[in-house]
């Protein structure tokens, strides 16, 4: 039988007395777990679909329904993955050796995690994980099974990181930015007065992110004053408004990271880049099937089964259809960059940000007594 060849990785299952599966066995398996992560999926579609049947502000209603259409394409591609062959191809390529790089990319619970709404919509936590968290325990907090104020755990730490890190690179770049504002607020949170601290940290976050606007305006924008600028940046009074302005798409991001870390955001920028990445999907499972199946009928005209003239004009007319869905691959992820504005790379703050400050205006103190708010 057919069994997992060496990757270069030690062969834990060797040191472990274990024998390796079969490509059998592998098919079976990974038809358990596409069964699964589709059932994961419905329901997660589900969970969107009942905040969008409800009455929510406008970004959690984008975010509902980037969600839904989302899960609705890798559903698409989950239903795909589970058909016969290609669960044989999936498996016949990790006993070459070979790692099948957009499969274990995109069929992961990751994304359907990332795209549930106890998390991402109703937290808009799709971004936050700190170094010391796992992967597990950031789950079980952004889908819910585990509660908000779990995230206590890890606010010294992060209190910590900031003091050591992020002080000292604010004051390099942005020495105007009222440092102490944020050195009395992470001075309350360490003394437990954590209504005092998330208050303090709303217009020090609010004042850090203008003195970057108007840093990257000015980069732009050489030939305005800084007047000017200054000018501009107050005229937008609002957070919101000052980051969905009209920023430049000059900041380049890598392609693998955007679809890791920001396939959430929901400027245009990003979901275009990401509409491209899952057509170059699409297009590599086609041309791959259109190979297994182009390879089948020339083999049996080779092996005289079949005679070349009445095929030959389907599979010309194959060949050019491959040629066309080529237009749509692009090469591994981790090569391409692609360019951002700042309206992508804030989108996530501008959000939180707002129902912040609307919840202390209008006397809503609740949650901002608590220490996970803090961390947050």
């Amino acid at each position: 039988m057919t069994q997992y060849k060496s990757t270069g990785e030690p062969d834990w299952l060797a040191l472990a007395g274990i024998d390796p599966p079969t490509v059998q066995q592998c098919v079976e398996s990974r038809r358990v777990e596409l069964r699964n992560l589709l059932m994961l999926i419905d329901g997660t579609i589900q969970l969107n679909q009942n905040v969008l049947a409800t009455r929510v502000k406008r970004w959690k209603r984008e975010s509902a329904a980037a969600n839904v259409a989302a899960l609705t394409a890798l559903k698409l591609e989950v239903v795909e993955e589970m058909k016969d062959e290609a669960l044989m191809r999936h498996c016949e390529n990790l006993a070459k050796g070979q790692f099948d790089f957009g499969a274990f990319l995109h069929l992961t619970y990751g994304e359907v995690f990332e795209r549930a709404p106890p998390g991402h919509v109703n937290q808009d936590m799709r971004w936050l994980a700190h170094g010391s968290m796992w992967a597990n325990e950031w789950i079980d907090i952004v889908v819910g099974r585990r509660p908000l104020r779990d995230l206590e755990q890890w606010l010294p730490g992060a209190i910590a990181e900031v003091e050591d890190k992020a002080v000292r690179s604010i004051l390099n770049v942005f020495p105007n930015v009222g440092i102490d504002v944020l050195d009395k607020a992470l001075a309350e949170a360490k003394a437990g007065s954590y209504l005092i601290a998330n208050i303090l940290l709303l217009p020090f976050l609010e004042s850090f992110v203008r003195e970057g606007c108007r840093v990257v305006r000015k980069h732009q924008q050489p030939e305005c004053s800084a007047e000017a600028v200054d000018i501009e940046i107050n005229d937008r009074h609002t957070l919101g408004a000052l980051v969905d302005w009209t920023w430049s798409q000059d900041i380049d991001v890598n392609m693998l990271d955007l679809i890791v870390s920001h396939r959430a955001t929901s400027t245009h920028a990003v979901q275009d880049e990401l509409a491209r990445a899952r057509r170059a999907r699409q297009a590599n499972r086609e041309i791959r099937k259109a190979v297994e199946e182009l390879h089948g009928r020339i083999q049996s005209v080779a092996n005289g089964q079949q005679e070349w003239e009445p095929i030959k004009e389907d599979v010309m007319a194959e060949f050019k259809r491959m040629e066309e869905l080529g237009a749509s691959l692009m090469e591994d992820p981790k090569t391409i960059n692609v360019k951002l504005g700042l309206n992508s790379l804030l989108n996530f703050l501008v959000r939180r940000h707002t129902d912040d400050r609307n919840q202390v205006l209008h006397g809503h103190f609740a949650e901002f007594r608590e220490a996970w708010r803090t961390y947050t």
